[in-house]
């Protein structure tokens, strides 16, 4: 599958799953440049680098697939944005990265690296990524 597609599967399933195209995407060039069969340090797999502990149901076959992988991001994401306790801006981020335990100890997380980085991105990628505009 190539990168196009790629974000414009993830662009697509964002609107699904209510979360920012643009935060999406940004989510998934931190996670795994865009890369569907990347495994982390830490046994994280795809673009949004799934913990497969988190999702014992999946093989390890599955979370590399793209379209899995992305819908189970993303709804981790979304879940992140309401349960975090972390508020403003894009702060929820890193109960996705971090965890919820981990993020309640994090004293100024608009500071944090992976909100920065976030940030960072979601600067430099256009909307049109999305192709809507």
């Amino acid at each position: 599958m190539t990168k196009a597609l790629i974000m414009s599967l993830i662009c697509s399933y964002s609107q699904v799953f209510g979360v920012d195209p643009k935060l999406a995407l940004s989510v998934a060039r931190a996670e795994s440049n865009y890369n569907p069969s990347v495994i982390g340090e830490q046994g994280e797999i795809g673009l949004f680098q799934v913990m497969p502990r988190n999702f014992p149901q999946f093989s390890i076959r599955e979370l590399k697939n793209p379209y899995t992988n992305t819908m189970l991001g993303l709804q981790m994401i979304s879940d992140a944005k309401e349960s975090c306790p972390l508020r403003g801006g894009i702060n929820y981020l890193i109960c996705y990265n971090y965890g919820i335990k981990n993020a309640k100890n994090i004293k100024h997380p608009e500071k944090f690296p992976y909100i920065l980085k976030i940030s960072r991105f979601m600067k430099i990628i256009q909307q049109k990524s999305c192709n809507r505009e």
